[in-house]
């Protein structure tokens, strides 16, 4: 996946990581600080989330944002209405604002 983006979605301001977030040295704080940490339908996979989403955190730089993204099934109506105005709207400019 971490090849198919970097062929894909190529940006000279983009640097794609792959490595174990809770183990690997590749994610030493000293060295290593992203502006934006992105988690896209992989939270709900991860054991240790509450440890994950510190390490994310720590890993940010000052101001920097973690993006977590995950699938709701929402069956009634009126909270489907509430949860496109309250989260999917205001994702979205942030997305069209981020380009």
């Amino acid at each position: 996946m971490i090849q198919y983006a970097r062929c894909t979605y190529p940006h000279p301001n983009v640097e794609y990581v792959l490595g174990d977030l809770l183990a690997g040295p590749e994610f030493e704080l000293n060295e290593t600080r992203f502006d934006k940490v992105f988690c896209i339908y992989t939270l709900r996979l991860i054991i240790r989330k509450v440890d994950t989403l510190r390490k994310c955190y720590e890993l940010l730089k000052p101001g920097g944002q973690l993006i977590i993204v995950r699938v709701v099934i929402i069956t009634s109506l009126r909270l489907r209405i509430l949860a496109v105005r309250k989260l999917l709207i205001p994702a979205v400019k942030f997305l069209l604002k981020w380009q």
